[in-house]
């Protein structure tokens, strides 16, 4: 009888794991939106150094899903309506523009110097002779991304 695959041993740091732990429970509501969290508390239960989870914390802080209250401890970020408001409207945004690029051909998405390169590569692949015409495109061939907005950005920002 066959057996089931058993799964990989991850190993990784023990921060690492304290941090990922923490946000989890932070992101699925396991620990309350501004709920106040004390170092002391938190290492006996997570059977962590007051250290580890002190690094755990600062990184969750820089992800603003935390904040450090001064002499009191931690508290998890609680959000306002105005906040989620903005944070829908954001994403409304930005889910736009993605549409808005992935619908423009690619040779109009493409600088001139990326659709040559580009050409070069499909034909190659599409011939069959992927391994030895490719190696004619070189880095020069392929542009740098430009700083100037793009077209679709503009008609986005509109």
């Amino acid at each position: 009888m066959a057996r089931k695959a058993l799964p990989k041993i991850e190993r990784k740091p023990v921060e690492q794991q304290a941090l990922e732990a923490l946000r989890e429970a932070v992101v699925t509501g396991a620990i309350a939106p501004g709920e106040r969290i004390t170092e002391i508390n938190l290492a006996a239960e997570m059977a962590l150094s007051r250290a580890t989870l002190r690094a755990a914390l600062h990184q969750l802080a820089q992800e603003g899903l935390v904040t450090l209250v001064p002499y009191t401890g931690w508290r998890v970020l609680k959000l306002r309506p105005a906040d989620v408001d903005e944070l829908y409207t954001l994403r409304a945004a930005l889910e736009r523009l993605a549409a808005q690029l992935a619908a423009e051909p690619p040779s109009r998405a493409l600088p001139r110097r990326g659709r040559r390169g580009t050409g070069r590569y499909c034909a190659a692949g599409s011939s069959g002779g992927a391994a030895s015409s490719t190696r004619s495109i070189s880095p020069a061939s392929i542009s740098r991304p430009s700083t100037r907005p793009s077209a679709a950005w503009r008609r986005a920002a509109r």
